[in-house]
């Protein structure tokens, strides 16, 4: 997830979008959550979101 985070943080300074293609994600650990919760929905577009992902990132707190 650092490296996540540290690529983000790039293009933020860039103004880029990221795409995450999240299509072989099986299992996400609580420190992925947050650094996925954490990202700007504007500057990130997430694909092939699992479920189960979805459903943790929409429990926003």
């Amino acid at each position: 997830m650092a490296l996540l985070a540290d690529e983000y943080r790039k293009t933020q300074r860039s103004a880029k979008q990221v795409t995450l293609d999240l299509a072989e994600v099986t299992y996400i650990d609580d420190l992925g959550l947050r650094v996925m919760q954490s990202l700007s929905p504007g500057q990130i577009r997430v694909i092939n979101c699992p479920a189960f992902v979805a459903e943790l990132l929409s429990q926003r707190g």
